[in-house]
């Protein structure tokens, strides 16, 4: 169907949720330094405080329907979570995606098979906008030992499904220092969403995702203020607001938050930080829980919507498709 026969219906169609949503939490803390004989933690680059917030993340997806694993060096696997240790947690996901789909089909029963995914990675990053740090001090490239398993191709089963990425750490080794602007809403539409979407011929790639990134490329990232506020705004309207818009308002309270740089002991100076979220081929709107209507009139949601929440949430949202 084409675009302007859409809007001439006024309608977008809903993500159907009809199975079991799944996700997976790896929340990396500690990290050591290996040898032939013994291993010594790394304690100056221990990530404290980040098993009680993906403990956090877990009661929260949990709340909005997700049956959840969560994989935390502090939470019983201490200095477990290496490089090869996370492949297998992540191996062993996807078997459990496949098995699912078979016994639905078995069973004639699409109420067996999972419905949606989250995938929530928390660690150390560096200079690739990509990578992340394991346990035992090797790389994770997120890109292409996470996403490219998810593509359409590579996991069939996922096929027309939303898939959700949230991602974790450092892409880069630079402060976002932000700059003063006038309280008065600017003039501009810099932070309007940018088309990525293409028309899909052969279901090939990744599709049907969103992909969050706690800060931009080349910039650090902040240990608590993207989960913080991701737990907070889901908790909160996870039950009743679409995912776009709920991402949007996460862009709005992290750009409330402001950090402190590191070293910087007398008149310290803080530092901003900015989301990233992409949107690949998300062709329908995505609800955690709500009706079971297949399609939603487009108007009658942004009415909705818009006397729920403060104009501010749509003001300051930085996010890419």
């Amino acid at each position: 169907m084409s675009l302007s026969k859409m809007n001439d219906r006024g309608k977008i169609k809903r993500y159907s949720l009809e199975g079991i949503p799944q996700a997976l939490i790896i929340n990396i803390d500690k990290f050591y330094d290996y040898d032939d004989v013994n291993k010594e933690e790394k304690e100056s680059i221990s990530r404290n405080g980040s098993a009680e917030s993906a403990k956090k993340m877990k009661e929260t997806l949990e709340k909005v329907g997700f049956e959840t694993d969560l994989h935390c060096n502090s939470l019983g696997e201490i200095s477990t979570l290496s490089q090869d240790k996370i492949h297998g947690i992540v191996e062993r996901f996807l078997t459990k995606l496949r098995e699912m789909d078979k016994r639905a089909k078995d069973d004639n029963d699409k109420s067996k098979s999972c419905s949606m995914v989250a995938i929530v990675i928390s660690s150390h990053g560096g200079p690739n906008r990509f990578v992340i740090e394991c346990a035992d001090s090797r790389n994770f490239n997120v890109e292409k030992e996470l996403f490219r398993k998810f593509e359409n191709e590579a996991l069939k089963c996922m096929i027309d499904k939303p898939k959700i990425f949230i991602m974790q750490f450092c892409r880069g080794s630079e402060y976002n220092e932000g700059i003063a602007v006038p309280k008065q809403k600017p003039d501009t539409d810099g932070g309007r969403l940018k088309e990525k979407n293409q028309e899909r011929i052969v279901a090939q790639s990744l599709s049907d995702a969103i992909i969050a990134y706690s800060t931009s490329p080349g910039k650090l990232s902040f240990r608590h203020f993207f989960f913080d506020a991701i737990i907070d705004v889901f908790q909160n309207y996870g039950h009743t607001d679409e995912v776009i818009r709920l991402f949007k308002m996460v862009s709005e309270e992290v750009n409330k938050k402001e950090g402190k740089k590191a070293g910087q002991v007398k008149q310290a100076k803080t530092a901003k930080q900015v989301i990233e979220v992409d949107l690949i081929n998300l062709s329908k709107d995505l609800y955690f829980q709500g009706p079971t209507c297949e399609e939603v009139p487009r108007n009658r949601n942004e009415e909705e919507a818009e006397a729920k929440l403060p104009n501010q949430v749509e003001r300051n949202t930085n996010m890419t498709l």
